[in-house]
């Protein structure tokens, strides 16, 4: 019975990435290639075209906890994946389930621990590269991701699946 249904879930994984691939054209889907890796992006269409970040307050305090974050949380990923990171935890302050903000919603630890990284975010050193992520997500205007993507992980949080970006499934 497992089997049946791993079987099933990476068929209907693919034929929904084949699908996605195959529609170049759509300008809410980003692809990218790497030279060294093979990364997929793929991005659903937008629920809320008019909602960024900048309605966020994010302090100072706010930007060095999100570079942070996402040292620990999207290091080895390309740029594309550190933005996503970061725009799980804005879109999480933005949705009435979560606590609205930043600080809170990192270190949201119920039902369970929110990011598993957090312990260790007081110990990690991010480079200029992850402040420049996050204040370019910031002051973006165009999200990578739907506004409805409040979880990522190496695996489906749910069956909503909105973006895969190498290793990392986003989920609404």
């Amino acid at each position: 019975m497992f089997v049946t249904v791993c079987l099933i879930w990476a068929a209907f994984t693919l034929g929904i990435l084949l699908t996605e691939l195959n529609h170049n054209e759509n300008e809410n889907m980003v692809q990218e290639s790497v030279e060294q890796t093979q990364e997929v992006v793929y991005v659903t269409e937008y629920k809320y075209p008019d909602t960024y970040y900048k309605t966020v307050s994010a302090s100072q305090d706010d930007v060095e906890l999100l570079a942070r974050l996402v040292y620990l949380e999207a290091r080895n990923q390309p740029e594309v994946g550190e933005r996503a990171i970061i725009e799980v935890v804005l879109n999480r302050v933005l949705d009435s389930r979560f606590p609205n903000s930043v600080h809170d919603v990192i270190y949201q630890n119920e039902p369970a621990l929110q990011f598993s990284t957090s312990p260790y975010i007081e110990d990690t050193t991010p480079t200029q590269e992850q402040y420049d992520v996050v204040n370019m997500v910031l002051n973006e205007t165009s999200p990578i991701l739907d506004t409805s993507t409040v979880y990522f992980s190496t695996f489906p949080q749910t069956k909503n699946i909105t973006a895969i970006i190498n290793d990392h499934y986003f989920c609404s």
